[in-house]
């Protein structure tokens, strides 16, 4: 099995280092500055266990080195997808499949577009992690789970296998027979964490402690499952009030990567988090009253720089 990973942030990092150290025969689609840096030290992966370095990472920045792959991993920021799709081009064979991690709900269809809808498996991951510098990779927490999963009326053995190949680089990694339900699930987990992280300012422990921030955090997660119920998946009654029992067991000082990026000036991906959510309820006629004032509010820094006073 051959991989590709096009992305070297924070988890297209992670899983190179760990395919790297394994008999995985996998290949990391990196830009400069990543891209000079991993060729002359590889990837080191800081977590709680200690320091690992991976020396013998396969690294470039032209695709068409690599050949076929069985599968691409999109790891990159979600106004990349469609670049980035174009740019593997090169590497897609006959029964490539393609898997994106990255956040929310809006990934695989953006990818499809490109590269044929019926390659796309579902996927995402519950991990902490993130770049500290160009090579240079902070796991947060040693506990991880990435879950993939094909859609209805599409191959179930190419989920299978690719969850077999994260397995052999040591990846906890599941196969979901309903990823589109769990892909909603995960999505309202993530806009509600990310939009209160990153407008409050604050990590989530004051957040989910305050009655009123959790009422809001609350409300956010409802309005994703209204929009998803909506656009037809199927979706439990209580999926907020279960996704807060999850925010209740995460780390106290944990901020959602788009409170990451405001602080550091950098780009949001909030047109695709509680923006996305804003606008398929506007399609759908469903109120997202909470999404659309988060969107409001953060509108003045998506694209990472503070607005002049």
């Amino acid at each position: 099995m051959k991989v590709a990973i096009i992305g070297a942030g924070g988890l297209g990092g992670f899983l190179v280092a760990k395919f790297a150290n394994s008999k995985i025969d996998a290949t990391l689609i990196a830009r400069e500055p990543s891209l000079s840096a991993i060729r002359s030290n590889g990837i080191v992966l800081n977590s709680p266990a200690g320091r690992v370095s991976a020396k013998n990472v396969r690294v470039t920045d032209n695709p068409a080195e690599v050949g076929a792959v069985d599968f691409v991993i999109f790891a990159v920021k979600l106004w990349d997808t469609e670049a980035a799709a174009r740019s593997v081009l090169p590497v897609i064979g006959p029964n490539t499949a393609l898997i994106s991690f990255q956040n929310g709900v809006h990934k695989d269809e953006l990818i499809g577009k490109v590269l044929g809808r019926e390659r796309v498996l579902g996927g995402f991951a519950e991990i902490s992690v993130r770049r500290e510098g160009p090579g240079i990779i902070q796991l947060t927490s040693e506990k991880h789970r990435f879950v993939v999963g094909s859609y209805p009326g599409r191959d179930f053995d190419s989920a299978r296998m690719f969850a077999d190949v994260m397995r052999g680089g040591g990846i906890n990694c599941v196969v979901s027979n309903k990823i589109e339900s769990e892909l909603w699930e995960e999505y309202a987990l993530v806009v509600g964490v990310s939009a209160m992280t990153a407008a409050c300012q604050q990590t989530i422990g004051p957040i989910r402690q305050d009655p009123a921030a959790r009422e809001l955090l609350l409300d956010i997660m409802e309005e994703v499952a209204a929009v998803g119920r909506a656009h037809g998946v199927t979706l439990s009654s209580t999926l907020a009030q279960d996704n807060m029992k999850v925010i209740d067991s995460l780390a106290a000082d944990l901020r959602a990567s788009m409170a990451v990026d405001l602080a550091n000036e950098n780009r949001l991906e909030l047109p695709w988090l509680s923006g996305g959510v804003a606008a398929l309820g506007k399609d759908l006629s469903i109120p997202t009253p909470a999404n659309r004032a988060i969107s409001g509010i953060l509108s003045l820094y998506a694209q990472g720089k503070r607005p002049a006073s």
